[in-house]
């Protein structure tokens, strides 16, 4: 069930993607974000509030040495990450950000490596040096964002500076991630306990977008304008939304705890929504796929099964 769980978390997260696209949204991504961020803090809460009174689990147990890691996790991860992926999307197409998004396996790796350096007991998961393997998977996602990026006029903005965009958020996304599994790892216990530190995340991540609305002096204007966007921007934006912030980190988070003895497998079922962005781009958003994106997308999941693995 945990298996199938991954699946479906990727399945959520690929077609979330593709709805956020379709909502040909030209808005400022902070104020996106933090829409997306105020569906996913709403409805986990739901859910979490109903799971615990149904099977009378006592959810809210979280070790306060935590409570830090869970505040920056928040910030840089659902805060910063998402609002840069978001921006991305329009930037480059969804097809190019699934290659590039095979990058997220690589710096998950290599922000456990270097934090556990420095914090052993915080980050116990990963030791220094990285497996040959390892280095292996890293060498083919770097060649596969090379390859399918290195076409001119490939892509109406795919400029370098949008590229090195989009790889920022998924080495947020990666440090993020470590973030978070370290505070799981402190706080061990039933799923609904996991699930609280997931809806903890989105509080920092409001706040913080809320003072980045005020420190850009985010006009009465642009607020309303989302707010008067069109039903089907609504329909695709919300749907979206609610895939990414809420369905996919749901079955995520029921298949990790299902799975904790083989996360190998569940990780390389949740990569599979790099592959499936990239075809439904192609399907759905009728966006140009070359041979080259073909070659990389096929070589970075090839490398994330050799990082994923070792």
């Amino acid at each position: 069930m945990g298996y199938l769980f991954a699946f479906l978390s990727a399945i959520s997260w690929a077609f979330g993607t593709i709805s956020l696209v379709l909502s040909k949204h030209q808005l400022n991504p902070n104020i996106f974000n933090l829409y997306k961020n105020l569906i996913g803090f709403s409805f986990l809460s739901i859910i979490l509030l109903i799971s615990s009174f149904l099977t009378s689990e006592i959810f809210w147990i979280i070790n306060y040495e935590s409570i830090f890691l869970i505040i920056l996790s928040g910030i840089l991860g659902s805060g910063l990450a998402d609002q840069i992926y978001i921006r991305s999307l329009s930037l480059i197409g969804s097809n190019l950000i699934s290659v590039i998004a095979s990058s997220l396996s690589m710096f998950v790796l290599i922000f456990a490596l270097i934090l556990n350096l420095f914090f052993p007991s915080f980050f116990p998961t990963q030791k220094w040096p990285p497996a040959n393997l390892e280095i292996l998977g890293f060498i083919l996602i770097i060649s596969a964002i090379i390859i399918s990026s290195w076409q001119k006029n490939d892509y109406k903005n795919a400029k370098f500076q949008n590229i090195a965009l989009a790889i920022s958020a998924f080495m947020l996304m990666g440090l993020s991630a470590n973030l978070t599994n370290s505070a799981i790892f402190l706080n061990t216990g039933s799923t609904l306990n996991i699930m609280s530190i997931i809806v903890i995340r989105f509080i920092p991540a409001i706040v913080f977008q809320c003072c980045i609305l005020m420190a850009t002096k985010t006009t009465k204007k642009e607020l309303k304008s989302f707010l008067t966007l069109p039903a089907k921007s609504i329909y695709y934006g919300t749907m979206g939304s609610l895939m990414i912030s809420v369905i996919a980190i749901f079955f995520w988070t029921a298949g990790m705890k299902l799975e904790s003895n083989n996360v190998t497998l569940f990780s390389l079922l949740a990569q599979t929504s790099n592959i499936m962005i990239f075809i439904c781009s192609w399907f759905i958003l009728k966006e140009k796929i070359s041979n080259k994106k073909i070659f990389g997308i096929i070589i970075s999941f090839i490398g994330i099964i050799l990082i994923v693995s070792s």
